[in-house]
């Protein structure tokens, strides 16, 4: 059921950047037309990317529980 709640977090995540990614290609083309294509794919893929790590630090912020431990070894 967790797995159903990351996923529907990181599209959540996804199309909120794809939003914000359109208003913010559409400010650049208004001043730079040639500009506003290659931003907005910029911010597209980069979004797709960086969507995925925010929708995890989410889920371990919403279940503690499943949240995944760094545990260090030591050395003798």
């Amino acid at each position: 059921m967790h797995g159903l709640a990351l996923i529907g977090i990181y599209l959540a995540v996804a199309i909120a950047g794809q939003f914000i990614g359109y208003g913010v290609s559409s400010l650049v083309e208004r001043t730079v037309p040639w500009a506003g294509m290659p931003v907005f794919l910029a911010v597209f893929f980069g979004m797709l990317v960086l969507a995925w790590p925010i929708a995890i630090a989410v889920m371990d912020w919403l279940f503690p529980e499943t949240a995944i431990r760094k545990v260090r070894s030591r050395v003798a």
